[in-house]
């Protein structure tokens, strides 16, 4: 990273930026058997980091850091979100919740804590396993592992599916669009997702991390054109 932000990189890269967007069009978005290899070799390199980079203690994060984070996103981006609060079922112990990318269950965890059944998937079957022993104590909790834009789940099952820090890593538009139809199959009548998709700056290929990026208008088009209604947005 020190590299890459160094100053003569940057330089280079501003120079060659045009040819590279303009060449970004003609290579392929990853399928999901390369996007499930890119997310095992990284749960292979430092699990801990990649399901959330932006830990202050970057490369060195703890499982302390990875519970306290969790526990800190999960109480502002959920409980904390009133008018989500007010679309959940008032008996928190009744409501099935999915965790859509949820790695090692980082988020997973309080969400246990707080409501009656709790469902996590992600790509990656390494994070899968790992998530299933960190949460294992957790009765209310099952791991799955998915493909990449399917969800193994009945219809109308969810009363919530959340996902956050998952959507921006993906550079096809046709996985969201198809994880959004899976999202609005499995909720229930009348039930909430709540979603984090990249503005700004789109795919970047050089940075592995970089997926597909949506202006307001695309992302409510998005949501819409899979059958949800969108009550709030936010950048």
């Amino acid at each position: 990273n020190k590299i890459y932000h160094s100053a003569p990189l940057i330089f280079v890269r501003r120079l060659f930026k045009p040819v590279v967007i303009f060449g970004e069009r003609f290579v392929p978005a990853r399928t999901n058997v390369e996007m499930r290899e890119l997310w095992e070799q990284k749960a292979k390199e430092n699990v801990r980091y990649y399901v959330n980079q932006k830990t202050k203690s970057g490369e060195f994060v703890d499982e302390t850091e990875i519970e306290q984070t969790g526990k800190e996103d999960f109480e502002r981006l959920v409980l904390g979100d009133t008018k989500l609060q007010d679309l959940l079922p008032a008996d928190r112990k009744q409501t099935v919740i999915l965790d859509l990318g949820a790695g090692i269950g980082r988020v997973t965890e309080p969400f246990s804590l707080v409501y009656g059944r709790v469902h996590g998937v992600d790509i990656s079957p390494t994070m899968v396993e790992i998530a299933k022993q960190r949460l294992k104590e957790q009765s209310n909790v099952e791991f799955q592992t998915t493909d990449g834009s399917t969800l193994l789940y009945p219809d109308e099952t969810f009363d919530l599916v959340f996902s956050y820090l998952v959507f921006p890593h993906i550079d096809s538009v046709s996985s969201i669009e198809q994880y959004m139809r899976e999202i609005h199959r499995t909720l229930k009548k009348g039930a909430v997702a709540k979603i984090q998709l990249r503005t700004g700056q789109g795919v970047r290929r050089w940075i592995w991390s970089y997926g597909v990026s949506f202006t307001n208008e695309e992302a409510i088009a998005l949501a819409e054109n899979q059958g949800f209604a969108v009550i709030d947005h936010q950048v």
